[in-house]
């Protein structure tokens, strides 16, 4: 793309991420992800909300949670749609009370 004149913005990264991720080749993903947080684009809420549901999918529960954590602490605001991915990612995987803790934080209960 760069070549042509164009260069790659989140939407197009975006796709590419999805794209790996709906493949399970969620490290191709996060190489892409990396390559924004060096030359930009700064990763938007869709793009953490995409690997996080990778993530999710392929048991990385952990790394879902830690990224969740960075997307946060990188500025970006967490949307209902991340907040869900998270939970159903949790509740797939049997850890129905983290997600209950985590419901919790997010409602101020």
């Amino acid at each position: 793309m760069i070549n042509k004149g164009c260069a790659p913005d989140n939407f197009s990264y975006n796709i590419v991420i999805n794209g790996y991720c709906r493949t399970k080749r969620l490290d191709e993903a996060m190489k892409l992800f990396h390559e924004m947080l060096q030359k930009g684009p700064i990763p938007d809420t869709v793009t953490y909300s995409t690997l996080i549901q990778g993530m999710c999918q392929l048991g990385r529960l952990y790394s879902a949670k830690e990224h969740f954590r960075k997307m946060r602490a990188f500025g970006q605001v967490s949307n209902l749609m991340t907040c869900s991915i998270l939970l159903i990612g949790l509740c797939r995987h049997g850890e129905i009370k983290e997600a209950m803790e985590l419901f919790k934080e997010w409602v101020g209960t």
